[in-house]
């Protein structure tokens, strides 16, 4: 879905959405679905990220970092910069308090429970 609405709006065209809210406020989410050979499925969400907000407008900063177009509208919470504006420094700090509850991790430990030869 984020795929659909960053084509859609674009990053600017999101920031004009949030104008029509009265917070702001934002978080990332994600998620991880495994279908294993018996086909039953094993989901890995987490939706327990820190809160943000969305910037008024688009902002790459300087840096060359920057996963996705989200990045240029996500404003940390405790920070006054869109997350790709950030010092290299302190998106590293984000990314290590996120880094605790990855669904990627979720799902390479669950793996490694299942199948300990990986």
């Amino acid at each position: 879905m984020v795929k659909q609405a960053l084509e859609a709006f674009g990053p600017a065209g999101l920031t004009h959405l949030a104008d029509l809210t009265e917070k702001r406020t934002c978080r990332f989410a994600s998620a991880a679905v495994y279908a294993d050979a018996e086909g039953v499925l094993h989901t890995f969400a987490d939706d327990s990220r820190k809160p943000g907000t969305i910037a008024p407008a688009p902002d790459r900063g300087t840096g060359l970092r920057s996963w996705s177009d989200l990045w240029s509208i996500f404003v940390p919470e405790g920070t006054t910069s869109t997350l790709a504006a950030l010092p290299p420094t302190d998106q590293d700090q984000i990314f290590a308090e996120w880094r605790g509850n990855s669904v990627v991790a979720a799902l390479g430990a669950w793996l490694a429970e299942v199948d300990p030869r990986h």
